[in-house]
């Protein structure tokens, strides 16, 4: 994950940054880690808003509040 994000922000993939942060933070919350889970669906957020992907935006606010 880490490396996609890297080479996603470098060349400015906003699309791929969303789904890359968003998995990643499931990987966390699946994982018992909330607080990373936290974060990391946070930023796919930010991108999802970007991106206007309102479908996955939908589905990483549901996420994050599970959160909660």
């Amino acid at each position: 994950f880490r490396i996609a994000t890297e080479i996603a922000e470098e060349i400015g993939a906003k699309s791929i940054l969303s789904t890359t942060f968003f998995d990643w933070g499931l990987l966390h919350k699946a994982k018992k880690r909330n607080a990373q889970a936290k974060e990391y669906i946070s930023k796919a957020i930010e991108y999802f808003e970007k991106c206007e992907a309102d479908l996955y935006l939908k589905r990483a606010n549901e996420e994050l509040e599970s959160l909660q």
